[in-house]
């Protein structure tokens, strides 16, 4: 494989993860072949559009932030009443995103506050994803109802409005302990 090949592959896999602190973590499974080449080189080749999985993974945010952050916004939501008090932190840290160890059984979370303030969570954690583009409000939408509940059903996160609630105050005010992280 020519070096401006190798470098097309490189990027072709770059472009297929984000990086967390520095790290790239691909989004899902790559399928890629590795043959050897003249002169000794090696050459990679990305399979595109082939889930590899040994097993389907659960739908989840993309990563981002830390283990540490997801605990603290887990326990601050528990704490608050924002979420059911049996919600599973495995479970939540990887729908989140602040994991990439998925559990055995991946449990829904159960929202039980508005609509709104599930948006305004959402938007919290993931607005550097958001800005960046590597997550759509779209797409956030389509996470949000396969990862959370409200009253037994999909959680549906309608358009952005503005609440005006000590809900959403404390929402908009939390902010994960730097000691901790």
């Amino acid at each position: 494989m020519k070096q401006d090949d190798m470098q097309k592959t490189l990027e072709a896999i770059a472009k297929s993860g984000i990086t967390v602190n520095g790290d790239l973590v691909l989004e899902k499974h790559v399928e890629y072949e590795i043959d050897n080449v003249e002169n000794g080189g090696i050459g990679i080749q990305i399979i595109k559009g082939k889930d590899v999985s040994p097993e389907k993974s659960a739908p989840h945010f993309p990563l981002n932030k830390s283990e540490a952050v997801g605990k603290q916004w887990f326990d601050f939501l528990i704490g608050k009443g924002f979420i059911e008090r049996d919600s599973e932190l495995d479970s939540w840290l990887y729908q989140m995103g602040f994991s990439s160890s998925q559990p055995a059984e991946v449990k829904p979370i159960a929202w039980l506050r508005t609509v709104e303030t599930a948006r305004l969570m959402l938007t919290k954690i993931h607005g550097n994803l958001l800005e960046s583009k590597q997550l759509t409000v779209v797409r956030m939408n389509e996470l949000a109802s396969k990862c959370f509940t409200k009253q037994g059903e999909p959680l549906k996160l309608a358009k952005p409005k503005k609440e005006i609630s000590a809900d959403a105050d404390e929402i908009e005010n939390f902010l994960p302990t730097i000691s901790d992280l």
